[in-house]
């Protein structure tokens, strides 16, 4: 098991807070000598930060869910490039659903993810908007957008999907490499 942030600080002799806001990068609240003893004994045991504890403090699991129709389609695993590259940029980690075409395993897949408190939803997919996925994700008031596929290039429309802090994905066109 990972060593938590109540024993670094009892290791690096400081208080937990003073731990939390190395960990954070916060800059006020401690010296450099402090951080350094703090960060030694983070990288000594090989710290791992439990994401299930940050999430419920900060409200963020800082994941998104992609669901795909079809991953052998040569279109979506670029899509799919794109969107992880851009939510890791921000910070955000991507769990990556391929549908099959199958209703049945993309309202699965939407049950699960909103399950695991995911941040926000992307659908590629022409059966994202039945009934059923709709009402869970306005019950939970999950951001979610659909992305179209133009036929004449490949432009993704991202709509909807404005309110997720730092603001990763606005009512922009992503151009992304074929």
């Amino acid at each position: 098991m990972s060593i938590t942030i109540r024993e670094i600080a009892k290791l690096a002799n400081v208080s937990i807070g003073t731990v939390s806001r190395v960990l954070n990068n916060k800059e006020t609240g401690y010296t450099e000598e402090t951080k350094a003893k703090v960060l030694d004994v983070v990288k000594r045991y090989d710290y791992i930060p439990n994401s299930a504890a940050r999430a419920l403090s900060t409200q963020s699991t800082k994941t998104l869910g992609c669901i795909i129709p079809d991953i052998c389609n040569p279109f979506f695993p670029e899509l799919a490039r794109g969107i992880e590259d851009m939510a890791g940029s921000h910070g955000y980690h991507i769990f990556l659903c391929n549908t099959d075409l199958d209703a049945q395993k993309e309202e699965s897949y939407v049950y699960t993810l909103l399950e695991r408190q995911v941040d926000g939803l992307l659908f590629a997919s022409s059966t994202a908007t039945t009934p059923k996925n709709i009402t869970r994700i306005q019950k939970v008031n999950m951001l979610a957008c659909m992305m179209k596929q133009s036929l004449m290039s490949i432009l993704i429309t991202v709509l909807e999907f404005i309110q997720l802090p730092n603001i990763l994905l606005r009512r922009d066109i992503l151009l992304l490499p074929l």
